[in-house]
C-alpha cells in the first residue's frame, strides 16, 4: 500500500503541476480576450479575431476541466461536488480533494489483472525502444500537440505517451523521409520547448525538467539494451526492507539478505516515505554489494535524487517497474 501511495503521489504532483500551467493558460488567454474586446471597440481588430480569441479562451477552459476532472478519478474520490462557478471554485475543489488525501484516504487500487497483462507482453522499456527505433513519416500541418502525439501513438504500437504538457499550440513538422520516432520526439522538443523522458510506464512529455533521475529519449538510446538490463536486476521475489546504516561513501547496510532471497548483484529501488504522502520521494537503484543471512551491503546506481538516510525504504520493484 506504501508503494502504491508513493506512486499515486507522483502522479499526482504532476497533474497538479500541469493543472498550474492550464490555469496560467487561461488567465493569459482571458487577458487576450479583453485586450481584443477593447480594441474592437475602438475598431482596431475586425469581429473575427474577437470570436477567435474567444473559442481559444474556451477550448483553454474546457482543457482545464479536463484536467480538474481527472483528479477525483485518480484519488479515488468520486462523491466530492464542485460548490459554485468559475477557476475559483474549481480550485476550491481540488483543495478539498488534497485534503482528502491527506487524511489517509486509500488513494488506488493495484490491478493485479494489468500486471499480468503486462507481464505476458514483456518488458514495457524494451517494446519503447522497440517503437522509439521504428521510422515513419510525418506531415503535420498547424496540428495541436495533443493531436500530434496521439498519431504517433497510433502510427507505432508500443508507444504510450503520457502528455502532461497542457500545450495546445498548433505545430508544423514535415519530414521528406520516414524517420525514427526517436528524432521525430527530438525535433518536437527542439521545435516546442517541452522534454520527453523515458519511464518505466512509457514515455512522459513535460515543460521543462523532468522528474529526478528521469532520462531524456535521446540519452536512452545512446544506452546500449545489455546497459538497460543490467542496470535493474530484481530478485524473483517481492522483498521490502530498510536502511540500517549508510557511510560518507554512500555505502549502506539494509535490514534484508539472502534468507530473503538476496544475493550480489541484484537491484533495489530506495525510496522515502513521509507522514504527508505528497512529501515522500523516490530516490534511485542500488545494487547489493554483498548479502548476508540477515542484512546486505548495496551502493548507489547512478546519481540518486537526495543523499540516502537511515530509515529510507528498499524494495525489489515499485508498482508499475
Amino acid at each position: 500500500m506504501n508503494r502504491t501511495r508513493l506512486q499515486v503521489t507522483q502522479k499526482l504532483v504532476a497533474l497538479y503541476y500541469a493543472i498550474e500551467m492550464q490555469q496560467i493558460t487561461v488567465a493569459h488567454q482571458e487577458k487576450k480576450l479583453q485586450r481584443v474586446q477593447n480594441m474592437a471597440q475602438r475598431a482596431a481588430v475586425s469581429a473575427e479575431e474577437v470570436e477567435e480569441a474567444r473559442q481559444a479562451l474556451t477550448l483553454a477552459k474546457a482543457k482545464l476541466s479536463e484536467l480538474e476532472a481527472q483528479m477525483p478519478a485518480l484519488l479515488g474520490k468520486t462523491g466530492l461536488k464542485v460548490e459554485g462557478e468559475g477557476t475559483n471554485a474549481l480550485g476550491s475543489y481540488r483543495r478539498q480533494l488534497m485534503r482528502e488525501w491527506e487524511k489517509g484516504l486509500n488513494a488506488a487500487d493495484l490491478d493485479l489483472k494489468a500486471q499480468d497483462r503486462r507481464k505476458v507482453q514483456g518488458p514495457l522499456v524494451v517494446r519503447v525502444r522497440k517503437a522509439l527505433e521504428t521510422p515513419i513519416k510525418v506531415d503535420y500541418k498547424s496540428v495541436k500537440l495533443p493531436d500530434a502525439l496521439r498519431e504517433l501513438q497510433k502510427a507505432v504500437p508500443g508507444l504510450p505517451i503520457n502528455d502532461l504538457t497542457g500545450r495546445e499550440d498548433p505545430i508544423t513538422l514535415r519530414f521528406e523521409e520516414a524517420l525514427p520516432v526517436s528524432s521525430i520526439l527530438q525535433a518536437l522538443a527542439d521545435f516546442t520547448g517541452i522534454q520527453f523522458f523515458v519511464r518505466e510506464y512509457g514515455i512522459l512529455a513535460i515543460n521543462g525538467n523532468g522528474p529526478p533521475g528521469a532520462v531524456t529519449v535521446q540519452e536512452f538510446m545512446r544506452q546500449k539494451p545489455a546497459e538497460q538490463s543490467k542496470l535493474h536486476n530484481p530478485p524473483a521475489e517481492n522483498v521490502e526492507g530498510l536502511v540500517k546504516q549508510v557511510d560518507s561513501s554512500g555505502l549502506m547496510v539494509i535490514s534484508i539478505g539472502s534468507d530473503a532471497g538476496l544475493t550480489k548483484g541484484h537491484t533495489l529501488e530506495l525510496f522515502r516515505l513521509a507522514e504527508q504522502p505528497s512529501k515522500s520521494k523516490y530516490l534511485g537503484t542500488i545494487r547489493i554489494l554483498e548479502a548476508k543471512p540477515k542484512e546486505s551491503v548495496g551502493q548507489p546506481v547512478g546519481r540518486m535524487a537526495e543523499t540516502p538516510q537511515v530509515g529510507d525504504r528498499v524494495a525489489s520493484r515499485l508498482l508499475g517497474k
